[in-house]
């Protein structure tokens, strides 16, 4: 019996110390025989861990941002890319691809819109001469010029290119005289300011024709008509200018 007992504690023990013999047999081969990592990492189960400037299966490369492999120890100045990928990068500068600009090739070149597609736009160069927005191609011009490229001076305005607002227009002078800076000079015939009724010595706004009957050729004694005079009674033609047949006292021209 007690032989028996002895069998049934022994038999586990052997078993375990079998396998404690087996895990540690020197005939195993070691996961990590072979793998190099470059004396910059540690194998650990057939893989490398790197150092922490090193990167690749086998460490074999600089880390991010580090370049000089072995040494690992110069930043490199184009990781991350400054030129916004529309440029390469070399010691940090950029030489920017075709349609890009700018020190890190953040814009459109001249004649592009529309950052980062950088596609040819209608209002470059400026339809609108600097004097108006541009939106495809169409100006919407600023306040004194004119459409549709802003090249000229607006109705109302003046001086070009400054289009100053101009006093003359609409015409203050009402077609009969010449307007300066807002002052009338009046063509003949016709009165200031404004050049809206007949001078005196004129007639018949807005013809303004030379009145006959002005300075009174008739001595304001008759009535003017055309040049020619309707005296009044006691009063002898032409001119009104002394007394008629029968009256006397000029001017006053009173019945004999």
């Amino acid at each position: 019996m007690k032989t028996v007992k002895i069998v049934r504690v022994l038999l586990p023990l052997a078993v375990i110390a079998m396998g404690i013999i087996g895990a540690c047999s020197p005939d195993d081969p070691d996961p990590c025989e072979g793998v190099s990592c470059n004396e910059h990492g540690t194998c650990v189960e057939g893989v490398c861990e790197c150092d922490e400037k090193y990167s690749g299966e086998f460490c074999e490369r600089c880390a991010q941002g580090l370049v000089n492999y072995p040494q690992c120890t110069q930043t490199d100045l184009c990781d991350p890319d400054p030129c916004n990928e529309h440029g390469a990068c070399e010691a940090g500068v950029c030489t920017c691809y075709q349609g890009y600009q700018g020190e890190r090739c953040d814009a459109c070149a001249d004649g592009l819109v529309d950052y980062p597609k950088c596609r040819a736009s209608s209002c470059i160069p400026d339809p609108c001469n600097g004097h108006g927005w541009c939106k495809e191609g169409v100006c919407a011009c600023y306040t004194g010029y004119g459409k549709p490229y802003c090249d000229h001076c607006a109705y109302g305005y003046t001086d070009y290119p400054d289009c100053i607002k101009d006093h003359c227009v609409p015409d203050p002078c009402n077609g009969h005289g010449l307007c300066k800076e807002g002052g009338c000079l009046c063509r003949e015939g016709y009165q200031k300011p404004f050049c809206d009724r007949c001078a005196y010595g004129y007639t018949g706004y807005p013809d303004c024709i030379k009145d006959h009957c002005v300075p009174d050729p008739c001595n304001g004694h008759g009535l003017c008509k055309e040049g020619g005079c309707l005296c009044h009674e006691g009063y002898q033609k032409p001119f009104c200018d002394h007394c008629a047949e029968g009256f006397t006292g000029y001017p006053d021209c009173k019945p004999e």
